[in-house]
């Protein structure tokens, strides 16, 4: 049985020349994803505030010593990317297995803040400086205004199981951040959309709905809903694969047809406007649509249950005072002691 050992830690600064990653790094770094450019613009505004865990090594063909990383390769090669000349690590001694264990531990045990509690954090801290502006908030996280902005819209998404979707990927950023410029009340109704309709047909069927719904409000006139097909590219692979089986096309082109409707047909399809497109869509719009009649029905009826129970707890509660009052007033008004009748004496 092998026996666990908790490695001796010392602290401290060194030359981040000095610093090497270890060949067998785990993972390896994607200078162009999100997550690893977000890590820069922390360590450029705040530095490296985690130490990272190093052990000593000696260079086999210049004996000269140096520092190799066990874990934080993002956070050395930010540092890196940043001009830094030191970095802050913790100088741990492990032998070449503790260190493959180390790496195991390290990233297995790695949990990448969720997007709903980044977005609640932001808040906090506007809520903690109360002159706190978004372009104050960006300056002092480091994050561009846009970023910011962009993360605080989510804090009107209230539905926890909403946000969960958005946490785990099946929403995606930018249909979150559509998503959230819509009434609360709305939102329910276009999260399935959110999650199946590629960003820009989603925008566009959110910026149609704020549109009516303003207008609505503006004219004061009950919304309507009017059907209306959109647009949208076919995926490239779906299009490469016509060029090798037409039949999707040509479903739409029948005989008699003259050159510049064949085209139009050819575009149409392209353009996920052709006939069967057109149902699914509409389809899909009803039942949008059935969902938000459904949602507000159910959100009056729970207006009304919510008025009523109140209602009933005003009249419970003057009924009590009425009661105490009427009890504490007949409690002074005690009725008189009848008087005695008077006696003679013979």
């Amino acid at each position: 049985m092998i026996e666990s050992r908790k490695p001796r830690r010392v602290h401290m600064n060194v030359l981040l020349t000095l610093v090497k990653p270890a060949a067998t790094a785990l993972r390896k770094v994607d200078k162009n994803g999100a997550k690893f450019k977000e890590i820069v613009t922390s360590v450029a505004k705040m530095g490296i505030l985690n130490p990272i865990p190093a052990q000593k090594r000696v260079d086999e063909e210049t004996q000269e010593e140096y520092y190799e990383i066990c874990d934080g390769l993002h956070r050395y090669t930010a540092a890196i990317e940043c001009g830094l000349e030191e970095i802050p690590i913790n100088l741990v001694e492990l032998d070449e297995v503790d260190t493959l264990v180390a790496q195991v531990h390290a990233n297995y045990a790695k949990v990448d803040t969720k997007t709903s509690e980044f977005s609640k954090q932001l808040i906090r801290i506007m809520q903690k400086v109360k002159t706190c502006t978004e372009a104050d908030l960006a300056q002092m996280t480091g994050f561009s205004l846009g970023f910011i902005r962009d993360r605080l819209k989510l804090n009107k998404i209230t539905n926890e199981k909403t946000l969960a979707l958005i946490d785990d990927g099946k929403i995606s950023l930018q249909n979150a951040y559509a998503l959230a410029s819509l009434p609360e009340e709305e939102q329910d109704a276009f999260v399935e959309d959110a999650i199946t309709e590629a960003p820009q047909a989603f925008l566009a069927s959110v910026k149609k709905r704020n549109k009516e719904i303003k207008e609505a409000r503006k004219t004061g006139q009950a919304q309507t809903d009017v059907f209306e097909p959109k647009a949208h590219l076919r995926p490239l692979k779906e299009l490469k694969s016509v060029v090798e089986d037409k039949t999707p096309v040509m479903q739409f082109v029948t005989d008699g047809m003259g050159a510049e409707e064949i085209v139009d047909a050819v575009l149409n399809y392209v353009m996920s406007l052709d006939p069967i497109s057109v149902e699914e869509q509409k389809a899909k719009y009803e039942a949008t649509v059935a969902r938000r009649k459904e949602q507000a029905e159910r959100r009056a009826k729970d207006k009304a249950k919510a008025k009523a129970e109140k209602a009933q707890e005003k009249a419970a509660k003057a009924k009590a005072e009425a009661d105490a009052a009427l009890a504490e007033v007949m409690g002074e008004a005690k009725p008189e002691a009848p008087a005695e009748e008077a006696t003679t004496e013979g």
